[in-house]
């Protein structure tokens, strides 16, 4: 019930404009729909699913537009006209000649976007760097900051999350794709690309690999920093050298120091819960948090 209550918030204005937050919240609710059918006990009623779906088809992107048809058309599948009809009466011609296919269809095979590839390996046999969960992409391989060894993520138990180490064996796969998407406490969404990214990595990922990132590298210490707050940020006790990789690493979040490897980020996101993490302080994330 969390779960389908968690995806069936109104989207919001910031999200609106988001597309690969729609995928993903799209492509988890229909596989919801798929495992679960519509169950009002567990919040799956027609009214709510609808009411999110519809401005998904007039998104400005086609996938996104593709997820909604492809929602509503289960919801059809499953409760027929009376639950989806009247919710469609402004949908423009064209969309509804669409949709009309879709219905025809009964129940059409679900084609999802993203598909869960974190046994994929790299060069080495190491974790592809990117991997792909559902709709959205977890960016830089776990254990590659400081190279720590792994076992095959393949062989983890079911609902095991590889990078917190959370472990619930009634999380089942549409669950720990909630999980990677807003609640594990070692990654996080990078407010301008939407990529979700691990918080040991996010540092790079503003200075290398987001595509819509403003922020540049101070020659100081390394760390991102937006063009406007870089000489407050070269003034500040923030501003100093990192340390050597062996000898720790520097959370770019709240700028703190901490243990090197693996076993210091776990420390200090896990156990210490960094203040600026806003998967565990309550805020909403959207970038860095200074």
């Amino acid at each position: 019930e969390k779960v389908s209550k968690r995806l069936l918030k109104p989207i919001d204005g910031k999200d609106a404009n988001k597309p690969l937050v729609l995928l993903s919240r799209g492509n988890l609710l229909l596989e919801i729909l798929n495992k679960f059918s519509l169950d009002s006990s567990l919040g799956l009623a027609p009214e709510p699913i609808m009411r999110i779906s519809v401005p998904l088809l007039e998104h400005r992107d086609a996938k996104v537009r593709n997820i909604g048809v492809q929602i509503i058309a289960r919801v059809h599948a499953i409760a027929g006209n009376k639950a989806v009809m009247p919710y469609l009466k402004d949908v423009r011609q064209g969309m509804r000649d669409t949709l009309e296919t879709a219905f025809a269809k009964n129940d059409p095979p679900v084609r999802r976007e993203g598909k869960r590839s974190v046994n994929d390996k790299n060069s080495k046999g190491q974790p592809a760097v990117n991997q792909s969960v559902d709709g959205f992409q977890v960016h830089g391989s776990h254990g590659t900051d400081g190279g720590g060894e792994h076992d095959d993520l393949g062989d983890e138990p079911a609902g095991y999350c590889q990078f917190c180490e959370f472990q619930d064996p009634a999380y089942d796969e549409v669950k720990m794709d909630l999980h990677y998407w807003g609640e594990c406490p070692m990654l996080i969404s990078c407010g301008m690309c939407e990529q979700v990214v691990e918080i040991a990595t996010f540092n790079s990922h503003l200075l290398e690999e987001c595509e819509k990132s403003d922020y540049i590298k101070c020659e100081v210490c390394s760390m991102a920093i937006r063009p406007s707050d870089l000489k407050a940020h070269q003034s500040s006790e923030d501003c100093k050298p990192l340390p050597k990789p062996e000898k720790g690493s520097r959370c770019p979040l709240c700028f703190k120091d901490i243990p090197p490897w693996d076993e210091g980020w776990k420390r200090h996101l896990l156990d210490e819960q960094c203040p600026k993490n806003p998967r565990t302080n309550g805020k909403s994330e959207g970038g860095k948090q200074k």
